[in-house]
């Protein structure tokens, strides 16, 4: 049986594993870094394992795209000085 590359971004919950994929993390990290400077979500400790929640996680992806809108113009990639 063989499954979708994809479909492991479709499980309502994402291991550690599938955070790092996601965001092309080599190592845990930046996983880490957010989670104290960027109000990462925070997981869910099931078993032993570390799982988000993938709505959270979209969610703050969501967020933080739209700060990138709401930067000064000058700060924008592109903008002529």
């Amino acid at each position: 049986m063989s499954l979708d590359v994809n479909s492991k971004f479709e499980r309502p919950l994402w291991p550690t594993e599938v955070i790092q994929s996601y965001f092309d993390w080599a190592s845990k990290s930046p996983l880490y870094r957010a989670m104290h400077n960027d109000a990462f979500p925070k997981p869910l400790r099931i078993g032993g394992r570390s799982l988000w929640r993938r709505e959270e996680v979209l969610a703050w992806v969501d967020t933080r795209e739209q700060g990138l809108d709401n930067k000064p113009q000058f700060m924008k990639k592109g903008a002529v000085a």
